[in-house]
């Protein structure tokens, strides 16, 4: 559950890393 929620904040954070960019 745990490793699942980290996943889903990576993309999170990458997508909006790549929006920012």
């Amino acid at each position: 559950m745990y490793a699942y929620a980290a996943g889903l904040v990576s993309r999170w954070t990458a997508a909006i890393s790549g929006a920012a960019a």
